[in-house]
């Protein structure tokens, strides 16, 4: 019974973390979705000058969300760039001495009897 309950412990963990990541994955793509749709709805808009410190609050919207969605952007490539590296890298190691080591008893071959 008690190792149900860890069991059942550590897949409601996993479910929480999937969770979290699509919650993370939804935020990210509406956030720089809305961004574009914001620039491309506001690109002649009527400047108001009625803002603290005489600047247009559409502007500096526009800016901020121009500055999110390049920061989000580059983040993109730079991850696909890191994990295209790493994946050639192990590729390029899995026929070296990376992988002779890992022996099993699959590898021997050995058959386990009930």
């Amino acid at each position: 019974m008690a190792c149900e309950l860890s069991i059942k412990e550590a897949y409601e963990k996993q479910s929480v973390k999937k969770l979290l990541a699509l919650m993370v994955c939804f935020f990210f793509i509406a956030s720089s979705l809305l961004s574009i749709v914001f620039m491309l709805a506001y690109p002649n808009h009527e400047h108001d000058f009625h803002s603290p410190g005489d600047e247009c609050t559409i502007c500096m919207h526009l800016v901020n969300a121009t500055k999110l969605v390049k920061l989000l952007f580059a983040f993109l490539i730079c991850s696909q760039l890191v994990f295209g590296c790493l994946s050639a890298i192990f590729s390029t190691l899995k026929s070296s001495a990376f992988y002779k080591n890992f022996i099993s008893l699959v590898h021997f071959k050995v058959r386990l009897n009930n």
